[in-house]
């Protein structure tokens, strides 16, 4: 049995950033199965009812967000509350995390998966 397997680098060309453009992910079609992996603004868009949508997200607790390196790295992520609007929108067959960032400092503690995931959920 054969089954046609094709990978696809999306928006890994673009030179300059723009918001008009979505950013690079990588679309996997494995006979009648698709598969989008770290799609970022461009989910929306090229992930309606995959079988598999995984994409990143980030969080910090509130009084971490006072602290300009921190919103630097949340800024250049998804927040859970984001990506289950994402979710919601694209609808797949199963949705994945896969780069998880959990922000702490040696006084906060970074928040717990059970907290995203009820950020996620709150859409």
């Amino acid at each position: 049995m054969t089954i046609d397997f094709r990978v696809m680098l999306l928006g890994n060309g673009v030179p300059i950033p723009t918001p008009e453009r979505f950013g690079p992910c990588t679309s996997v079609e494995a006979g009648d199965q698709k598969f989008l992996i770290d799609a970022g603004r461009g989910a929306t868009k090229y992930g309606k009812d995959v079988d598999l949508l995984v994409h990143e997200v980030a969080m910090a607790r509130p009084e971490l967000m006072k602290d300009a390196s921190i919103q630097r790295i949340v800024g250049h992520h998804t927040s859970p509350y984001d990506c289950g609007r994402v979710f919601a929108q694209t609808r797949p067959k199963l949705a994945a995390f896969t780069h998880v960032v959990q922000l702490a400092s040696p006084t906060v503690p970074p928040p717990t998966l059970d907290e995203l995931m009820a950020e996620v959920r709150a859409t």
